[in-house]
């Protein structure tokens, strides 16, 4: 992707060229207009839809108009349901985290030491409660669907797809024991007690997927993500491994604590191998299966280690290190540059914007395909836009693939003039995504220009031709650029075409004229 020489810094932009108008209307605003607490529901209902602050969202939605797009989508037809990038699902993913990392902790303990009093059954219910009310939430919160890059609110399939994944893994960690057990008579009530608890283990499951969604969100390092999670992982299962010797061997030790340590050493020997512990079990069979169930374990355990580490030496070869390691260098450019704040932040908001946190080598992996895959890439990206241009929309076939195919990509970061009032015009622009400022030759603002838009037709057809507005990118924007010398050569076999677009564009430059003077 190349950058269009007219570009300008920032410092080179005109002050006055500053957006002016006011911003789009509030969505929300348009659902939630009377009523009671009217501002308190409109907090509440923003809170529940997209967020621009969810810095995940952009790998969807790349642009202010395409959230717009989708939070009116969210309220016209998903009302009710919960936005997966939304303020409130991060605050609640965020929540669980810390709840079912406290669940996994403090259920061995529980099982073992703690003694069953009142401060400890809060803990209990407000931890019960919690792991419910998630498996709950999931039936209307949307999600991501990362195979094709879409977010999915309709409710039936929201459901269909938790049924198909998590549903089952949920309610077994998040039935409230009390509930069963509580008719159970004694003592059965009290295996029965430790057998479901046991099942809350199952929330570690639960535990790494939301740690896992909060990484992307915060773009935080991969492989210190997957440090992180083999720590967690160690330790919530020493925990339990813990907890089960203890219930096992030492169960009618006096000294608890003493004892959980004791089984602490026994876990760990028997998990990871190092010998086989010692147990003081009366069924010498019983004992051996209990061991054997360590040791299997234990295999599994230290081969899903294995896996995390060579992951992590890996993942110098994929997409996501590669990101990091080209910003690492970019860094050591800029320092080594002694480059201006202000131009180091919009360099590095640049590549960003153009990665989206993913390093590949766009024009390689273009080069390798065919002639007919490139051309229907480049069909699918910008067919769409040349067929919104009213000179465009009666062309041959054939004539729209050789124009789509002379489009190229570039990026204009906030503050970019994009084309300036009285240069020369040498070509027009689709934009891709994102949003621009448009400004009349004595600096006015006219107005905005969002995804889909288009401008500078005229200067396709009209040579000679100066551009009679400015135009300012507002926020990241991808377009899409199609020169004059491109579009005249393709439409080289096609003279009369280009005679009747010509007189068009002549009609409209005497019909803008003729307005101005009214």
């Amino acid at each position: 992707m190349k950058r269009n020489s007219e570009t300008s810094d920032t410092e080179n932009v005109p002050v006055h060229n500053k957006c002016t108008l006011p911003p789009p209307e509030d969505i929300v605003v348009k659902y939630i207009y009377n009523g009671c607490f009217v501002e308190t529901r409109r907090i509440f209902r923003r809170f529940l839809t997209v967020s621009e602050d969810n810095a995940f969202c952009k790998t969807v939605l790349r642009s202010s108009a395409a959230i717009r797009e989708e939070r009116a989508r969210h309220l016209q037809q998903n009302y009710y349901i919960v936005h997966p990038f939304s303020a409130a699902r991060s605050a609640w993913e965020f929540y669980v985290i810390i709840m079912s990392f406290i669940m996994l902790t403090f259920t061995p303990f529980e099982m073992t030491i703690i003694p069953f009093d009142a401060n400890w059954i809060a803990i209990r219910r407000l931890i019960s409660g919690t792991m419910l009310l998630d498996f709950c939430l999931n039936f209307v919160c949307g999600y991501h669907d990362v195979k094709n890059n879409k977010i999915v609110l309709g409710w039936r399939k929201v459901v269909r797809h938790y049924l198909k994944t998590y549903f089952l893994v949920d309610i077994l960690s998040s039935i409230p024991i009390i509930f069963i057990v509580y008719y159970i008579p004694m003592p059965t009530r009290v295996v029965v007690g430790r057998a479901m608890r046991c099942m809350k283990l199952l929330r570690l499951v639960t535990l790494l997927r939301y740690l896992s969604t909060y990484r992307h969100r915060k773009q935080y390092s991969i492989n210190k993500f997957r440090l992180f999670k083999v720590s967690i992982v160690f330790l919530i299962v020493v925990l339990w491994a813990t907890s089960f010797c203890y219930l096992y061997a030492l169960s009618k030790s006096k000294d608890q604590f003493r004892g959980f340590l004791r089984s602490c050493f026994h876990a760990l020997c028997n998990v990871f191998g190092v010998s086989y512990g010692y147990f003081t079990g009366n069924d010498e069979l019983k004992t051996i299966y209990f061991v054997l169930c360590f040791l299997t374990f234990g295999v599994i355990f230290k081969m899903f280690i294995y896996a995390e580490i060579l992951h992590m030496v890996n993942t110098n070869l994929s997409v996501n290190n590669k990101y990091e390691h080209f910003m690492n260098q970019l860094h050591e450019f800029i320092r080594y540059k002694q480059l201006p704040e202000n131009m180091k932040q919009r360099i590095l908001l640049f590549y960003k914007f153009k990665f989206e946190n993913n390093y590949y080598k766009e024009d390689d992996i273009l080069e390798s395909l065919s002639e007919n895959l490139q051309q229907d890439i480049i069909l699918q990206n910008c067919q769409g836009f040349i067929e919104k241009v009213e000179y465009f929309r009666n062309l041959p076939t054939n004539l729209l693939l050789s124009l789509v195919k002379c489009m190229k990509s570039e990026i204009f970061i906030s503050g970019d003039q994009i084309v300036k009032a009285g240069t020369p015009g040498n070509g027009m622009y689709f934009i891709s995504s994102g949003t621009a400022a448009v400004f009349s030759p004595d600096d006015v603002e006219v107005c905005h220009l969002t995804d889909g838009s288009h401008f500078g037709e005229i200067s396709l057809l009209i040579e000679e031709g100066k551009r009679v507005v400015t135009v300012v990118a507002i926020e990241c924007c991808e377009l899409y650029f199609l020169s004059r010398k491109d579009f005249q050569i393709a439409m080289a076999p096609y003279p009369e075409l280009r005679m009747e677009m010509k007189a068009m564009a002549e009609k409209q430059i005497l019909h803008s004229l003729f307005a101005r003077r009214l």
